[in-house]
């Protein structure tokens, strides 16, 4: 069930006629109406809006059930983990036959298919068998490492290049029998992104909304000016390394070996598999965060960064100018560290960290 909380702020009548009047003069939006925030959980997950209502009102029990009916919506579209979802049918059906989906999967699945063609095949969505080899996925957690033949036998069935489409009507397709989607590093962005839309479609011009670390800023804050939003620092790095950046018209994601994984012997095993070796990651970035204009991207381009590690992240930001903070630890335990692209940057000139080149 989704809370409300509701933040009204008085006025003197003289105040409130004084600012009508420069916002009429000044031709400038109507000023924010009380602060509504909205909680829940979805995809494993918990989801948060904070926004200022329009002046017209709003019944804030209708917003609350709206945004909860469309993330459930989604959940049964999206997910891996709900027996009857679109993309459990797919990863059920034979080879060489259209699954019909919902324009919202295709959505997805396209986005991902553009990310892993621009990185090279880093972001790949067809690793869902490999995953729950390794522990990650709704087979169950492990407490070990798997086989090296449950690996190699799980990530064969991979490949973006196995996997078809077809816009009208929509549907997908896998030429090999096992091939399965697993879209958790790109379902929680989009869904962000839906709940903005529905947002702005209720009217709200001011808003955040945050569904697992994913946020999507739109407007201002109710205080006015942009949004502040306090990115994760990974356990163990020094206080500062993660900023705290101002959002506006933007989304940002963040990805990070430290979210999910398990421990064996001293060594970390984390949820972000390397689509070549068919392993965890090894390098030592613990996390990468990305601005975008929709969340979905960021999310997707997150998740790549942290597949890429340092080196080939900063160089595949530089090379597709994209917004992106890094946060790792120099080779055999070093100091940790902290670099900026350019095009973050330019959307968040105070952040820490070296300067892209």
């Amino acid at each position: 069930m989704s809370k409300v909380v509701y933040c009204n702020k008085s006025m003197r009548l003289q105040v409130l006629l004084l600012l009508l009047a420069t916002l009429l003069l000044a031709g400038c939006e109507e000023p924010p109406g009380e602060e509504l925030r909205f909680v829940g959980q979805t995809m494993g997950t918990s989801w948060s809006v904070i926004a200022h209502s329009p002046r017209h009102g709003v019944d804030p029990k209708a917003v609350s059930e709206s945004i909860a009916a469309l993330l459930a919506d989604l959940d049964s579209r999206l997910s891996n983990w709900i027996d009857n979802s679109e993309v459990s049918r797919f990863n059920r059906a034979q080879p060489s036959t259209w699954v019909p989906v919902s324009d919202d999967t295709l959505a997805v699945v396209l986005a991902a298919m553009d990310v892993s063609a621009q990185s090279g095949g880093s972001f790949d969505i067809t690793l869902g068998p490999l995953i729950d080899t390794w522990g990650f996925g709704p087979g169950g957690r492990r407490e070990e490492p798997p086989p090296d033949n449950l690996v190699s036998g799980a990530g064969s069935l991979a490949g973006m290049t196995r996997l078809s489409f077809r816009e009208e009507p929509p549907a997908l397709m896998k030429s090999v029998r096992g091939l399965g989607l697993d879209l958790g590093g790109i379902a929680k962005g989009y869904a962000v992104d839906q709940v903005a839309e529905l947002l702005s479609a209720y009217g709200f011009r001011g808003f955040l909304v945050e569904i697992g670390g994913e946020v999507r800023a739109v407007g201002s804050r109710t205080a006015g000016g942009p949004w502040r939003v306090a990115l994760e620092t990974p356990p163990g790095t020094p206080a500062g390394v993660g900023p705290v950046i101002p959002l506006q018209g933007h989304s940002v994601a963040t990805s990070g070996t430290y979210r999910n994984f398990f421990e064996t012997d001293g060594q970390a095993y984390s949820h972000i598999l390397d689509p070549w070796h068919k392993h965890p990651v090894t390098h030592e970035m613990a996390a990468a965060s990305v601005i975008a204009d929709e969340a979905m991207l960021a999310d997707a381009w997150a998740t790549t960064m942290m597949v890429q590690g340092p080196e080939r992240a900063r160089e595949l930001a530089l090379g597709l100018d994209l917004a992106v903070h890094l946060q790792y630890r120099e080779a055999n335990a070093g100091p940790w560290r902290s670099w900026s692209s350019p095009a973050w940057l330019a959307l968040v000139p105070s952040a820490d960290g070296e300067p892209g080149q």
